[in-house]
């Protein structure tokens, strides 16, 4: 698509083959739903607008989105079949709800979250640094980046644990909360890296479970912390 000219989907669209796509200037705006399918990448050249009520579904691996300006998500962007990566490279600003259904989504430039929800219910999460401003982390599986969170972290897909490769940082005004469902049953945070904790910690007892006085539970592991909630 040449400079100058912008793009609306208010139906369908399918972005597919093998070879690569170029959005050279404007924007793309989308209302409906996209569908990017095998391994052929998308360039932009402009901001992508993923409006409330759009969904993307990136399919196959080396569906990968890159280029210069930002995407922008407040819809819905789905990382679903493909057990292999796919990756943006571009800028990109989550406002709705991105979800990791089958393998890793990498996001090899800046990912900041304004609101909404990241949820990983199956794939993993890539990057240098995840910054949640605002809206929710969640899910079970591999965050393979750090994390510096403003928001709400919520390990488990109800109960479950979250495994961050890099360091956590919770801000205050920043929540982690937890489920306790059993003595060996709960929600679990490992940071490979370290920890740095302020905020608030909130911890719900499910299964009709009510643990023994002194009872002790190890819901996060990390390398080193500083400060506590």
């Amino acid at each position: 698509v040449g400079a100058g000219v912008y793009l609306q989907n208010d139906g369908v669209m399918v972005i597919e083959g093998s070879a690569n796509k170029t959005l050279s200037d404007g924007a793309i705006y989308n209302n409906g739903t996209i569908t990017h399918t095998n391994d052929g990448a998308l360039s932009l050249g402009g901001n992508f607008y993923n409006q409330t009520g759009g969904e993307y579904l990136l399919v196959g691996s080396g569906t990968n989105i890159s280029g210069a300006l930002s995407f922008y998500n407040n819809g819905t962007l789905r990382k679903t079949s493909s057990t292999g990566t796919c990756y943006i490279t571009t800028s990109f600003n989550n406002g709705g709800t991105l979800e990791l259904l089958s393998g890793a989504l990498q996001f090899n430039s800046t990912f900041t979250q304004t609101s909404g929800t990241t949820r990983l219910n199956g794939g993993s999460i890539g990057g240098s640094t995840l910054t949640i401003q605002s809206g929710s982390l969640t899910g079970t599986g591999a965050v393979n980046a750090s994390v510096t969170s403003s928001g709400i972290l919520v390990p488990g897909s109800s109960l479950g644990i979250l495994n961050i490769a890099g360091s956590y940082s919770q801000n205050s005004g920043a929540s982690l909360l937890l489920e306790i469902g059993g003595s060996a049953l709960f929600d679990k945070v490992t940071v490979s890296s370290s920890a740095s904790l302020n905020g608030l910690l909130s911890v719900t007892l499910t299964n009709s479970f009510v643990p023994t006085y002194g009872q002790l539970f190890t819901v996060m592991t990390y390398s080193k912390c500083s400060n506590s909630m």
